[in-house]
């Protein structure tokens, strides 16, 4: 059984500190908390109970039952932009992400050919960091990939987004970043 802490965690921002803070009655330390994350410290009954107080949901929330990793293929990337998908599919994963999303290829964009699935681990808001191949959901629900480059002094964060129709974007807020963690390529159809 997997535990879903590091994606609550990261989902609200808070650093593994931030979460033993609001720990009750006695804060543990923040090794202790990325330990019960990993599965390398036993996550008990009580230690379950105190942590979904800290999130405010009940235990359940905290557990998944699944077989293994799965994720979402949110969209589908054209030549010039990725149409959200509805109803998106799930996607077995082999990789460990805490927070993964997924996009699939149906032609060729910089590297990418058609049929091409890029997974990515959902970061949050990250303004300050360069990520070579990134995903972003904007505000108003675009989603955008390529390498984003952080705000600097007055500059919004900008994405370049690799050819055929390379382009570098001004971002306004954004919902997410995530960061590309696994390819996955299928040479036969």
């Amino acid at each position: 059984m997997q535990n879903r802490i590091r994606a609550l965690r990261k989902e609200r921002g808070w650093t593994l500190s931030d979460l033993a803070a609001r720990i009750k009655p006695t804060p543990p330390t923040a090794q202790t908390i990325a330990r019960l994350e990993t599965g390398t410290r036993t996550l008990s009954l009580p230690w379950l109970e105190k942590i979904a107080a800290a999130f405010d949901v009940s235990p359940q929330d905290l557990l998944t039952l699944s077989q293994g990793p799965s994720s979402p293929i949110i969209g589908v990337s054209g030549l010039t932009a990725i149409k959200p998908l509805k109803t998106p599919p799930e996607i077995d994963l082999s990789v460990l992400a805490a927070d993964p999303v997924a996009i699939e290829f149906e032609s060729q964009r910089g590297t990418y050919g058609p049929g091409d699935i890029l997974v990515f681990d959902r970061q949050g808001v990250q303004t300050d960091i360069v990520i070579d191949e990134a995903l972003v959901e904007t505000t108003d629900g675009l989603l955008v990939f390529g390498s984003l480059f952080p705000e600097i002094g007055d500059q919004p964060m900008r994405m370049c987004t690799p050819p055929p129709a390379a382009a570098m974007h001004s971002l306004g807020q954004i919902n997410w970043a995530a960061r590309a963690v696994c390819l996955i390529r299928r040479f036969e159809r």
